[in-house]
C-alpha cells in the first residue's frame, strides 16, 4: 500500500531533470502556439480562396460602417431610419457615379495626351526650360542636371512610351479578361446591394457578434472595441472628409488657374478632384496631381505664370491642410502616420491582395489603438516576468 502510494507521489513530483508539464508550462504553451499557427495557415488558404468572393461583402461592411453614423444622426433629427437610409444610400450612389462619369473621361484623356506627347516634353525642359531659368531667372541649374537631360534625355524619351505600352497591354489584358468583367460587373451590383442591406441591418449585426463573446470577457471586450470604433472610425471619417476638402479646395484652384491660362477649367477641376481623393493615401495625392498638372502646363506651354501659379495652387493647398484642415478635422484623434499607412497597404496587398489593402489601414488604425492593452498585457506575461 505504501508503495503504490509512494509511486504516486514521486509521479506527481515528476522526474528529475525532466521538464515538468505543469498546467501553463512550456510544453502546453507550445502546444497551444502550434494550435493557433494551424488556425492560422487554414484562415489563410480560406482567404486565398475566396478573397474575390469576400471584396464585395468586405466593401460593402467598410462602407456601411462608415455610413451608419450620419444615418444615427438623421434619426436623432426625427427622420425614421428607412428613409435615412434610403436619402443617404441614394446620395451616396449619386456621388459616387457622378464623380467617376466626371473624372475618369478627363483624366484618362490628359494622362494619354502627357504620354503622347512626353518626348517633347524632355526637349521643352532640355532645350527651353533650363536655358530659361540659367539665363532670363538666373538660376544656376546644377550641372549634373543639364548633364543628365543631355546624356539621357534620348534614350528616356525612347524608353518612356515602349514602357507604358507594356504597362498599359498588360492592364487593358487583365481588365479585359472575361473573369475580370464578370468580375467587375458582379462587384459594381453586389456592393451597393450588400451595402444597402447592411446598414438596414446593422445593429442587428453589431448585437449578433457582440452576443458571441463569452459572458466572462464581454464587458473588457465590449470596452476595447468601443475605443477602437471611438478613435480609428473618427479618425477614418476624418480622413474622408478631409480627402472632400481637399478635392474641392485643389479642384478649384486648378479649375481657375487652368481656365486663366486657356487650359480648360474641367481638366484642372478633374486632376484637383483626383489629387484630394488620392490624398487618402500619404504623398500619392499630391505627387500625381503635380506631377500631371505640371506636365500639361509644360506641354501646352502658356508661359511661366501658368507653372508658378500651378505650383502656388499645390504650396498653398498644402500650408492650409498641414496647419488648418487636418488639425481641425483629425484633431488628435488616434491615426496613423505616413509611413505606416504606406507599409500597411503594402503588407495587406501582397498578403491578401486587394481585399487585404480594402482593410489594411483599418486593422492597422485598430492594432495602433489597441497597442497599449497588448504592451500591457506582454509585460505582465510570464515570459516577460520570469516568473514561474
Amino acid at each position: 500500500m505504501s508503495v503504490k502510494k509512494t509511486a504516486r507521489n514521486s509521479q506527481s513530483c515528476g522526474v528529475p531533470g525532466q521538464p515538468e508539464n505543469r498546467p501553463g508550462g512550456p510544453v502546453e504553451t507550445l502546444a497551444r502556439l502550434l494550435i493557433v499557427a494551424a488556425y492560422g495557415a487554414l484562415a489563410y488558404l480560406l482567404w486565398g480562396m475566396l478573397a474575390g468572393i469576400l471584396f464585395p461583402v468586405l466593401a460593402a461592411l467598410l462602407l456601411a460602417y462608415l455610413l451608419s453614423p450620419l444615418i444615427t444622426w438623421m434619426g436623432k433629427k426625427g427622420i425614421s431610419r428607412g428613409l435615412a437610409i434610403a436619402l443617404v444610400f441614394v446620395g451616396f450612389l449619386l456621388l459616387f457615379f457622378s464623380t467617376v462619369v466626371v473624372l475618369y473621361p478627363v483624366i484618362a484623356r490628359e494622362v494619354v495626351t502627357v504620354v503622347e506627347k512626353f518626348p517633347g516634353l524632355i526637349d521643352l525642359i532640355e532645350n527651353k526650360t533650363i536655358p530659361w531659368l540659367r539665363d532670363t531667372a538666373g538660376v544656376d541649374v546644377p550641372t549634373t542636371v543639364s548633364g543628365a537631360m543631355e546624356n539621357y534625355g534620348e534614350s528616356l524619351k525612347q524608353a518612356f512610351p515602349g514602357m507604358l505600352n507594356k504597362a498599359g497591354t498588360w492592364f487593358v489584358a487583365a481588365a479585359t479578361s472575361t473573369g475580370s468583367i464578370l468580375s467587375g460587373i458582379l462587384n459594381v451590383v453586389l456592393i451597393p446591394v450588400f451595402t444597402f442591406y447592411f446598414l438596414a441591418d446593422f445593429q442587428i449585426i453589431v448585437s449578433f457578434f457582440e452576443n458571441l463573446i463569452p459572458d466572462h470577457r464581454r464587458e473588457r471586450t465590449v470596452a476595447a472595441l468601443s475605443r477602437v470604433d471611438a478613435a480609428v472610425g473618427n479618425w477614418l471619417r476624418g480622413q474622408i472628409e478631409v480627402a472632400i476638402v481637399l478635392s474641392l479646395l485643389y479642384g478649384t484652384g486648378l479649375a481657375i488657374v487652368f481656365g486663366i491660362f486657356g487650359l480648360g477649367a474641367k481638366t484642372g477641376f478633374a486632376i484637383g478632384a483626383l489629387t484630394g481623393v488620392l490624398n487618402i493615401i500619404p504623398y500619392v495625392g499630391v505627387g500625381t496631381g503635380l506631377v500631371l498638372s505640371l506636365a500639361i502646363t509644360l506641354l501646352e506651354w502658356q508661359g511661366i505664370g501658368a507653372v508658378i501659379s500651378t505650383a502656388s495652387v499645390f504650396v498653398g493647398v498644402q500650408i492650409m491642410d498641414g496647419y488648418f484642415i487636418t488639425p481641425r478635422i483629425v484633431g488628435e484623434k488616434v491615426g496613423l502616420g505616413p509611413a505606416a499607412v504606406i507599409i500597411s497597404l503594402l503588407v495587406g496587398g501582397g498578403l491578401f491582395g486587394l481585399a487585404g489593402m480594402l482593410l489594411a489601414i483599418p486593422v492597422a488604425a485598430a492594432l495602433r489603438t489597441l497597442w497599449p492593452d497588448i504592451l500591457e498585457k506582454y509585460k505582465s506575461s510570464r515570459f516577460y516576468t520570469g516568473s514561474p
